[in-house]
């Protein structure tokens, strides 16, 4: 998904300058409304999870977490 959403980022200014010729004034224009969903969609997506996990707060270590220190060290 995340591919996706940089490739679309970094084609569509391309696209808005080579092809139909627009100045990077206009492209930043054209990629406001993009822009601005993304963020909010960023703050639902954030309170969303954020909500759905309150009661479950363990502390996690992932394998390097714990493999990674040094000998000895805990």
């Amino acid at each position: 998904m995340m591919f996706i959403l940089f490739g679309v980022l970094f084609v569509v200014p391309q696209f808005l300058q080579q092809v139909q010729g627009k100045d990077a004034m206009d492209t930043g224009l054209h990629l406001l409304p993009m822009t601005g969903a993304l963020i909010i969609a960023a703050g639902i997506g954030g309170r969303l999870v954020g909500n759905r996990h309150q009661g479950h707060r363990r502390h996690r270590h992932g394998a390097l977490g714990r493999r990674s220190r040094p000998a000895g060290h805990g």
